[in-house]
């Protein structure tokens, strides 16, 4: 049993939403194909093959890269696995990253050619006290390209804890 987190859920129930009105990818032949499947201890939607299938590549620091071998992108590939939407998840977090260091690797993401981009920096820009129009500035930075690009994105947000200030907490925020 895979246990996750709620704010995983809405996340994935946002994304589902977004997919459908991109024109989404999905599979109305997954259930013929796991019966199909050689029976083994894996259910068959892990064992999708997605070479070839539309990229989603979620781009950020260490929430996105995960830890111990578990990522929010982990759970969204198996939450569009398991409901067959045909999409590979592409995992471009980096532990550390601030937006400055985004911004630098951003031609990654393009190389992907994504079908959606899911942008999560700013907490270790907040942690380490960066002036927050230097975060917005780079973050507006990556907005601008993606949307030139026509590549459709979802932001995702983070608060910091209180102890940096209520000024600053609210201005980042």
């Amino acid at each position: 049993m895979v246990v996750r987190r709620p704010s995983v859920l809405i996340f994935a129930a946002c994304l589902v939403s977004t997919l459908l009105s991109t024109g989404c990818n999905r599979d109305s032949n997954r259930e013929e194909r796991a019966e199909a499947a050689p029976s083994s201890s894996k259910p068959a939607v892990a064992q999708t093959s997605h070479a070839g299938e539309p990229v989603i590549v979620t781009f950020g620091d260490s929430l996105t890269a995960g830890v111990a071998g578990r990522s929010y992108p982990d759970d969204l590939q198996d939450l569009l696995n398991e409901h067959g939407y045909r999409y590979r998840v592409d995992n471009q977090g980096v532990s550390g990253d601030t937006t400055t260091d985004g911004l630098a690797r951003i031609d990654n993401v393009f190389a992907a050619h994504p079908r959606l981009v899911i942008l999560e920096f700013g907490g270790n820009d907040g942690l380490r006290g960066v002036p927050v129009d230097s975060i917005r500035k780079n973050l507006d930075e990556m907005i601008d390209r993606l949307k030139r690009a026509n590549v459709p994105l979802v932001l995702l947000g983070i608060t910091l804890p209180p102890n940096y200030g209520a000024d600053y907490g609210k201005s980042f925020t």
